[in-house]
């Protein structure tokens, strides 16, 4: 079930971010200490910003399983599903989901990302087209957009 995120979520949903950077970012334990600070900031931000975002949660049997954040309702800043739920299409139904408020509030008419290596094909399988060449960043860096 979709609904969307709430203050007391944020301890939940660090934990969950914190699982999906550990089982993706391969090279280095540093690699994922620089991930979850950059993401953590993303998270203050939306609590000091929540009417400016689109921030919805995957909730299955009172768990929150997967979590989207997209920051002016075009910067798609997080979108993590716990390890144990990969490819159960909580990501693409999130996404889905959030691209409907973000149609409805946004002027930009894209939804723009900077993805992981890791992340990369899904972002390509739900319709993200890649923008430019990859950065040389922790976890990798590839920029995408999304015709809204």
């Amino acid at each position: 079930m979709i609904e969307s995120v709430i203050d007391s979520d944020i301890v939940e949903i660090r934990e969950l971010i914190a699982q999906a950077v550990r089982t993706s970012v391969l090279s280095c334990v540093d690699e994922a200490v620089v991930l979850l600070k950059d993401i953590g900031t993303e998270l203050d931000w939306w609590l000091s910003n929540k009417t400016e975002s689109c921030h919805l949660k995957y909730v299955l049997e009172r768990k929150i399983v997967g979590v989207i954040v997209i920051k002016n309702y075009w910067n798609l800043c997080g979108l993590f599903v716990l390890p144990s739920h990969y490819k159960q299409g909580i990501g693409r139904t999130l996404f889905e989901a959030a691209a409907v408020s973000c149609r409805e509030k946004s002027d930009v008419r894209k939804i723009k990302l900077n993805s992981s290596t890791f992340a990369a094909g899904f972002y390509e399988s739900i319709g993200f087209v890649q923008t430019g060449p990859a950065l040389d960043r922790p976890g990798g860096c590839i920029p995408y957009e999304y015709d809204l």
